[in-house]
């Protein structure tokens, strides 16, 4: 028994004896690539997030900027009004509570990566502080609810959510905008879950 204690030593032993430890490499942890973080946000918010009572129903590509535009009919209501060639319409004709959001695809790619790292930070702020009233450093956050807007001689009503990144041009990094005709219990519903999700994503 103990020889074939001192012969499993002995291999143990060879093993690592001949291990070339000044080739053998560890590993380096992967760098924080900040830009392509802030992107796959970016990306998540507009495809991912599922808008509570809401369904998608369609995408435009605006002719002002890279601007993509997603339109989301509020199912309770039926999808009254919802004209995906004018999402100020889409917002809540005949007291809808349709929802629309909206990104911007080149702005990330414009940025340098210490930029979408401080933007990452005030992110993360406005995530956990929602309505943040701290002023961000590259980062604009407006909160606007009852928004007036008439259409085809209508007065339709909005909630606003607006995060701006101050650099370059076509600075909308992502809008919300809710139409306030299904009620505020319902406009307060999705802003919750836009907070709740924002976090996720850190």
């Amino acid at each position: 028994m103990w020889f074939n204690i001192l012969k499993e030593s002995k291999q143990i032993s060879r093993t690592v004896g001949s291990v070339d430890w000044e080739k053998e490499t560890i590993p380096e942890k992967d760098e924080t690539n900040c830009k392509e973080k802030l992107n796959d946000i970016r990306l998540s918010l507009i495809h991912d997030w599922k808008i509570p009572d809401c369904e998608f129903q369609s995408t435009t590509f605006g002719s002002f900027g890279p601007i993509l535009t997603n339109h989301h009919i509020h199912i309770k209501d039926g999808g009254k009004g919802a004209r995906a060639n004018n999402d100020w319409a889409f917002l809540g004709q005949e007291g809808v509570g349709n929802v629309v959001t909206q990104t911007n695809r080149e702005l990330v790619a414009n940025l340098t990566e210490e930029e979408a790292c401080e933007v990452l930070k005030d992110l993360k702020y406005i995530a956990e502080n929602p309505q943040p009233t701290k002023p961000t450093q590259l980062v604009q956050f407006m909160y606007h609810q009852n928004q007036i807007r008439v259409i085809d001689n209508k007065i339709v009503s909005y909630s606003k959510i607006r995060i701006k990144i101050n650099r370059g041009t076509g600075r909308t990094f992502f809008s919300l905008r809710i139409g306030e005709g299904a009620g505020m219990s319902h406009v307060n519903k999705v802003e919750n879950s836009f907070y709740a999700y924002l976090k996720t994503l850190f």
